[in-house]
């Protein structure tokens, strides 16, 4: 989900208040769908995943506190701002039982509505983050010489583990030349930094193969590789 555009459904019956939301949203450049009805709802064709469901609560036939509640349970990583009129504490109370992130009270102006999906957008933001990183985070079993990611487990060579192992460990993840030379049982003074660097690329490639997408190991001029993947050693 990007930060700066969501794909946002709005269910609301009244014609003149939902114009009002789509061109509001539509101008800070979310993709909008907009409906009048929980059965309007059920018959769009969803074609991305819904970021974000604002609903009014008094609608025609099924009540937004049931759309809500059903909506929460089947994309449960997605936000949902409830728009009523009623602004008695058990009709708020209600509200986030069925789900709701935020409750705003009509009538609401479009600087309010920004603002609310704005701080709603930050929040799920955050929690996607949270879970990619966990998602792409490794395991690095140095007993069986396997590295396991996201997406398969790939086997390393006994150096491979070796510097994955002592990067892990290092201050910062980070060792000189002369450190993994050492590490390796290597000469560092008749060992060539391109040699040292194809071991690197090497490495990198298997990192990606394993499941983690981002960069995994930086070379950091005049201090020598930092790792900056999650990495566990089991």
């Amino acid at each position: 989900m990007s930060s700066s555009t969501l794909n946002i459904i709005i269910v609301e019956d009244i014609p003149i208040q939902r114009k009002l939301m789509v061109s509001t949203l539509h101008r800070e450049g979310h993709h909008i769908t907009a409906v009048e009805s929980t059965e309007a709802f059920d018959n769009i064709r969803v074609t991305k995943h819904i970021d974000l469901l604002i609903t009014d609560l008094n609608l025609p036939g099924e009540s937004g506190f049931s759309l809500a509640q059903r909506f929460h349970q089947a994309q449960p990583d997605s936000g949902i701002i409830m728009v009523s009129a009623l602004n008695q504490a058990e009709a708020k109370v209600s509200g986030y039982d069925h789900g709701a992130d935020i409750y705003l009270t009509k009538p609401i102006t479009p600087d309010e509505l920004i603002a609310a999906v704005n701080a709603l957008s930050r929040r799920l933001n955050k929690v996607q983050s949270q879970s990619e990183a966990k998602e792409e985070s490794l395991t690095l079993y140095p007993e069986r010489l396997i590295l396991q990611g996201r997406y398969k487990t790939v086997a390393l060579s006994r150096s491979e583990t070796l510097i994955l192992s002592g990067l892990t460990r290092a201050p910062d993840h980070m060792l000189e030349p002369t450190q993994i030379c050492r590490l390796l049982g290597l000469e560092a003074a008749s060992y060539s930094k391109s040699a040292l660097e194809v071991r690197f690329v090497r490495l990198r490639k298997k990192i990606i193969e394993a499941g983690y997408t981002l960069p995994a190991i930086k070379k950091v001029r005049k201090k020598g590789y930092q790792l900056s993947v999650p990495l566990q050693i089991i």
